[in-house]
């Protein structure tokens, strides 16, 4: 964390394999976390409820090929947290 608060994460693919263990490990430091997945809801509904710090992290569904779709992601988190540390 810093003097502005903890970090903000953003991380596509953020909810298995290698992203969800970056997902994690962020989350741990208290880094607030929004794991990005595209299609499988009821695997990143998992990830989130399981996640060593289940507070801090959040779901969304994205297709990062749709270029409108990650325009609003990132406006949605902007809004949310205020700004983004990580992507």
């Amino acid at each position: 964390m810093n003097d502005d608060g903890p970090r903000v994460a953003v991380i596509t693919g953020g909810t298995r394999g290698l992203g969800a263990a970056i997902s994690t490990r962020l989350a741990a430091e208290g880094a607030l976390i929004v794991a990005g997945y595209r299609a499988d809801g009821a695997s990143a509904e998992r990830f989130e409820a399981q996640s060593v710090a289940p507070e801090r992290v959040t779901t969304y569904q994205i297709d990062v090929g749709d270029s409108g779709m990650c325009h609003h992601f990132i406006s949605e988190v902007i809004a949310a947290h205020g700004r983004i540390d990580y992507l």
